[in-house]
């Protein structure tokens, strides 16, 4: 059985059987006569040539009167212009594909009443100095004018813009408690516990007592109040304020021969117990006072030594034996935090109006729907109302589609812009896209063997109406430089001038654009 197997094996690998040759045969006579048929049909054929039909329906508003216009790249080239009352109508012929676009009404623009104009003026720029540890970093930085470190010393002579600065000094630490167990010495209670023994755990407690002394309080902290004139010059002395707050002291110091200091506290003194059965509590700390203050160089207090932080208590004996560690005083920052710097630029007050924006827009391509499907289009007339498009459904009803919103208008107001050289002819935050017209997303087929309506009527649906500015050519003034309020000087600034352009606006009497400019209503377009 095993050598016939073996065989069997040989056989298969060297070729096909004659029962799988003939079924190979079979089948591929079978396709070939399938093929023959066709292959002589597609020879008898006669070449033809396909022509595309290609058309648009626009539906549009001119002012109040609502439009339906429809032509073709074949019998009606030049297009059928018809009058609609609430809506337009379209029954798709045969194509492949539609395209269907719906836009709103754009937006008015430069809404209000008023001309575009405007009239020189100065404001101000500026910053701020730190009265606390960022002070030297501050003045001396590149984003600091060399005006304000020129004039720094000048405002400084000002003493009421010197900061005032709070030192809260640090605590002291409290004594400890003493804590003794003691046996009475009677007939009793000799007997009952030993002598050098832990009595507490010994003797029962009708046999024992605490001996107690409670540690000193430390002192009350102390606060004060100081006036500092922060000094700054190029070439002399440069304060740099540093805050040191430890359990020691509380200091500022601004040079070396300009600080202030709070010691700490005077510390409670601990407990004694003379080992003979007296205990004697711990004395509480000093009371604050002047000579806990050190001061040197031009620092003018501010009232008087007052209370700071309350003292710490000490020890109570066997409740709790140790005393308080020694507590951290504080500083508060300069008051004010910063000084601010100022310095006059030149400025304008302008009257001018945006433009309004465009509709919205939308568009679906729709493949293959059935020869005769209807649409209903409806256009925004104004901004108040969105463009729709339905859809006939197989009962007769109309099945939403598409529906886009209009634009917003655009209105005439005032405002303050500083100007350099480069906001000419308006600042550049506006000029000039804030006043062009905006163009709505919507393409208008034409010139493909047909007529548009809305390219003869030069009609841009959804356009937003285009705003207004005037064209500022010269600025010119005086800066005064002020620190904390104080002028320390002034200096001509540099005129601005030149000229510009009314890009997309008309120009007229050195103003660009008109107020009040209508933009263009809604529309839906349906191209094949």
């Amino acid at each position: 059985m095993q050598n016939t197997g073996y065989r069997l094996r040989i056989r298969r690998a060297g070729g096909f059987t004659l029962a799988e040759i003939l079924i190979t045969l079979v089948i591929i006579g079978f396709i070939g006569a399938l093929g023959i048929p066709m292959l002589g049909q597609t020879k008898l054929k006669h070449p033809t040539e396909v022509k595309a039909r290609h058309g648009t329906m626009e539906c549009f508003y001119d002012g109040s009167t609502l439009y339906q216009y429809e032509a073709n790249n074949g019998e009606n080239r030049m297009g059928e212009l018809t009058v609609a009352t609430d809506a337009c109508y379209f029954s798709a012929p045969a194509a492949n594909i539609f395209v269907v676009q719906a836009v709103g009404t754009g937006g008015d623009g430069a809404v209000g009443s008023g001309t575009a104009s405007y009239s020189p003026t100065t404001g101000s720029e500026g910053g701020s100095i730190s009265t606390g540890p960022a002070f030297l970093s501050d003045i001396t930085s590149e984003d600091t004018p060399d005006w304000v470190r020129e004039g720094w010393n000048q405002a400084m002579a000002t003493q009421s813009n010197w900061p005032e600065y709070t030192l809260v000094s640090p605590v002291g630490g409290s004594g400890s408690g003493v804590c003794e167990y003691r046996r009475y010495n009677t007939p009793g209670c000799l007997e009952a516990c030993y002598v050098d023994v832990e009595v507490e755990k010994t003797c029962p407690s009708s046999c024992r007592f605490e001996l107690e002394a409670v540690g000193g309080r430390s002192a009350d902290g102390g606060k004060l109040k100081v006036k500092v004139p922060l000094e700054y010059s190029v070439d002399g002395t440069q304060d740099n304020v540093q805050f040191s707050t430890g359990i020691l002291e509380t200091k500022i110091s601004f040079n070396g021969g300009k600080y202030v200091s709070l010691k700490v506290s005077d510390s409670g003194k601990s407990a004694t117990n003379n080992g003979y059965g007296v205990a004697t509590d711990g004395e509480k700390g000093e009371e604050y006072n002047d000579s806990y203050v050190d001061m040197a160089g031009n620092i003018i207090p501010v009232g008087s030594l007052s209370k700071g932080n309350a003292g710490q208590e000490g020890g109570t004996g066997c409740g709790n034996v140790a005393g308080k560690s020694a507590k951290r005083g504080a500083i508060t920052q300069g008051s004010p935090s910063s000084i601010s710097y100022s310095s006059s630029v030149l400025a304008v007050n302008a009257r001018y109006g945006v433009a309004g924006s465009a509709g919205q827009s939308s568009m679906k391509l729709i493949e293959q729907i059935p020869e005769g499907t209807r649409l209903k289009m409806i256009p925004s007339k104004d901004t108040s109302q969105n463009s729709y498009v339905y859809m006939e459904n197989e009962d007769g009803g109309w099945d939403l589609l598409m529906a886009v919103g209009s634009g917003s208008d655009g209105h005439m107001t005032s405002g303050f812009f500083t100007i350099e050289q480069s906001d000419l002819p308006f600042p550049a935050s506006y000029y000039p896209e804030s006043f062009r017209p905006q163009t709505a997303e919507v393409s208008i087929a034409s010139g493909q063997g047909y007529r548009s309506e809305l390219v003869s009527r030069g009609i841009s649906p959804g356009m937003g109406g285009g705003g207004t500015h005037p064209l500022i050519t010269y600025v010119s003034g005086t800066s005064t430089h002020t620190i904390g309020g104080v002028a320390v000087g002034t200096a001509p600034l540099t005129p601005v001038s030149g000229g510009g352009s009314c890009i997309g606006l008309a120009s007229h009497g050195g103003v660009c654009g008109y107020p009040n400019n209508p933009g263009t209503q809604g529309a839906v377009i349906v191209s094949w």
